[in-house]
């Protein structure tokens, strides 16, 4: 992170080994600027997991975001603050049981989010039989095609990241995902713009760039065949469902500034 455009930034895992935290996880870092405080964490996925579930959390993004700001005073703006303000005041005291409070809020902060992101993608996120995530060729081609959506994959793409022939590889993925490779990522193309969608206050332009469309036109000709609505009105829904209040401008708004997306790293 950077206080301005030009300041340099030092790895965190740098500033972690210099700087020495308390008993309750605190770290003080900087300089002698305005004071800017972090709560920051981290979840771990345990082994054994069942697969179906595993394939649900692979259709999720790279980076997830949820935008409070755009939630519109629904049921979720008015848990979050007090929660906000729990956290705030937890991670300020040195108290017994301090981490596992935080611990809990964490946990419903992580259901939440994740909860909003994948409602109403049923369509989006039948599981893919296990023994495609186990075949080296193609569940290496799954990773691939769900951890980089946005990429401008193509089939020939893909035979050569797993060396195998186009065709060889086009089959084999057919046969063991059931439908063809890029029928399989325009699914999870569309999961993520519907989650973008449900999450956040993006335009459906800057969605359709997320997710590796060229231009909002092609994203909401695809996203009205496979959903049955237009993007905007599908937030609309979203935020209905949800109790949000719809707002006049919700699918057209733009955002301050243009969102980020890295392929390849998780936050």
């Amino acid at each position: 992170m950077q206080d301005r455009g030009d300041s340099s930034a030092r790895p965190l895992d740098h500033i972690l080994a210099e700087g020495p935290s308390d008993r309750a996880g605190r770290l003080t870092y900087g300089g002698r600027g305005p004071r800017t405080s972090l709560l920051c964490g981290g979840f771990a996925l345990a082994s054994g997991l069942p697969e179906d579930l595993l394939d649900l959390l692979g259709l999720l993004p790279p980076l997830l975001v949820l935008d409070a700001a755009g939630t519109g005073g629904g049921p979720w703006t008015r848990w979050l603050e007090p929660a906000f303000l729990l956290l705030r005041e937890e991670g300020a005291r040195d108290a017994p049981g301090v981490t596992a409070i935080m611990a809990k809020i964490a946990d419903v902060f992580l259901t939440e989010i994740v909860r909003r992101y994948l409602s109403g993608l049923d369509d989006m996120t039948a599981a893919v039989p296990p023994a495609a995530g186990r075949d080296p060729a193609v569940g290496t081609a799954l990773t691939l095609l769900r951890s980089q959506p946005g990429a401008a994959w193509t089939v020939a793409d893909l035979a050569r990241k797993v060396d195998m022939s186009r065709t060889a590889f086009a089959a084999r993925f057919r046969q063991l995902v059931g439908e063809p490779p890029m029928s399989y990522l325009t699914r999870v193309r569309l999961g993520h713009a519907a989650g973008y969608l449900s999450t956040t206050d993006m335009t459906v332009r800057q969605v359709a760039r997320m997710v590796g469309y060229e231009n909002e036109a092609s994203l909401s000709k695809a996203f009205r065949r496979a959903f049955g609505h237009a993007p905007g009105e599908y937030r609309r829904r979203q935020r209905a469902a949800h109790g949000v209040r719809a707002t006049a401008d919700d699918g057209v708004r733009a955002t301050a500034a243009e969102p980020t997306y890295s392929p390849g790293s998780r936050g």
